[in-house]
């Protein structure tokens, strides 16, 4: 944690162009892309199961994250009860998913045949690898604030989005990791000056 007289610089979510070339690379690597689908943090879908998505129901389970004891993955529970949550199977990631499906207890982002999540420095190698073949620049931070940027700016309830989010306060989710894109204040510029006369 930075000194409290030190204000924290507020990150913003992925580039649209970044967008763009995750959702044209899940066969690159497939977790960028379901950071983007999802929201999820990091640990969140690091720690996803085949168990935990159901795609009769078009959902997914978050009940665990993924922690590091040096670069040895570990389980533990969501930090707070809104963390323990489901969250939607869109269309697109149910695809991706579909063709890679597992054994229900087989962990999706492994390199043992599911029977651990990534290591650390193994993560951190196949995100280097994938931001060198697309040129794509985003944490999975970013990718979970364009998440909420994308579904805010499509009209997603304000409550909806905080359960998706798995925020305890809906002001974080508006506040923080929910952002003004281009287009939606061109579109706003647009029903203003058709309004002007009213104002």
């Amino acid at each position: 944690e930075p000194p409290r007289h030190l204000t924290k610089k507020k990150r913003p979510p992925a580039s649209e162009e970044d967008e763009k070339k995750i959702k044209e690379s899940a066969s690159v690597w497939l977790f960028p892309y379901a950071a983007l689908m999802t929201g999820l943090r990091k640990g969140e879908l690091l720690a996803l199961q085949w168990k935990d998505v159901d795609f009769e129901r078009e959902e997914i389970s978050v009940t665990k994250s993924v922690y590091y004891e040096g670069n040895t993955p570990k389980i533990k529970a969501p930090k707070s009860e809104a963390g323990v949550r489901t969250v939607i199977l869109l269309d697109g990631l149910k695809e991706e998913l579909y063709k890679r499906k597992g054994a229900p207890n087989a962990y999706i982002f492994s390199e043992d045949g599911g029977k651990t999540p990534y290591k650390e420095m193994r993560y951190d190698v196949l995100m280097k690898q994938y931001q060198k073949a697309t040129g794509v620049t985003a944490t999975a931070h970013q990718l979970r604030k364009s998440f909420a940027t994308i579904a805010a700016a499509s009209g997603v309830d304000k409550k909806v989005l905080q359960r998706l989010m798995g925020h305890t306060d809906i002001r974080l989710t508006l506040d923080v990791y929910s952002d003004v894109r281009r287009s939606a204040w061109d579109s706003a510029k647009t029903i203003l000056n058709n309004t002007s006369e009213n104002l």
